[in-house]
């Protein structure tokens, strides 16, 4: 009997070792099947200087493993959330976090709404849009994605809960420096415009003081100017 029962645990033993072996080469195996794979590069090129590490790709490589849409979408959620500025690896998971209720809620309609579209015309965000397109434009990519449309359509539907219309054709410049720091902008021509008046009250000749009309006209034309549409007959 004890000999019966030695050479099963010695059989047995064998078998485990053959099952670990395998298990650590499947391991292995899918370790690099997620991380070489089209979908990690996206995250790497677009979203790694940014400060998305490793561990974080990861966890978004399992999250959204099944789905080609679901993929994009995350990428295209985390520069809306990030605005195209770095993020801890704290905060990277927040956002994974905040992805995954919002998928779970909007896997239909894939609807983003914002509250008007200064969030889309940042500078950081600008640069990281364009590393986006960028990327997805490589045939090989699309491909892997599945997309056929060379326009490369957002996955995202951004919905813009208050906006404004106007004749103009919206240009990066200053108001993309400024986003919404509309104080500081605002705070500099208020005391601008104070010392021409002054200046203009103490100058008899006037001919070297600046009119206040014509400073508000050079502060709306750095701010908006560039954007404004012409007109054609």
């Amino acid at each position: 009997m004890p000999e019966y029962f030695t050479v099963f645990q010695t059989y047995f033993s064998f078998f485990l070792n053959i099952v670990n072996f395998i298990a650590i080469l499947s391991s292995i195996f899918m370790f690099f099947f997620f991380m070489l794979n089209k979908f990690s590069k996206a995250l790497k090129h677009i979203l790694a200087s940014y400060g998305f590490g490793l561990f974080p790709r990861i966890k978004v490589l399992f999250l959204c493993r099944k789905s080609s849409v679901m993929k994009r979408a995350f990428i295209e959620y985390s520069m809306l959330k990030s605005q195209g500025y770095g993020k801890t690896s704290s905060e990277w998971h927040s956002i994974i976090n905040e992805f995954k209720a919002f998928y779970d809620v909007n896997e239909k309609s894939l609807i983003y709404p914002i509250p008007n579209c200064t969030v889309l015309i940042g500078e950081e965000f600008s640069v990281i849009t364009e590393r986006y397109f960028n990327y997805f434009s490589i045939p090989k990519v699309n491909k892997a994605f599945g997309i056929s449309d060379n326009r490369i359509p957002w996955v995202l539907k951004i919905q813009i809960d208050e906006a404004y219309v106007t004749p103009a054709c919206l240009l990066s410049g200053l108001l993309s420096k400024f986003e919404e720091n509309w104080s500081e902008f605002i705070k500099r021509y208020v005391s601008t415009a104070y010392i021409a008046e002054i200046d203009e009250d103490m100058d008899e000749n006037k001919s070297n003081s600046i009119l206040t009309n014509e400073l508000y006209y050079t502060f709306a034309w750095l701010l908006w100017g560039p954007s404004y549409e012409t007109g054609y007959l």
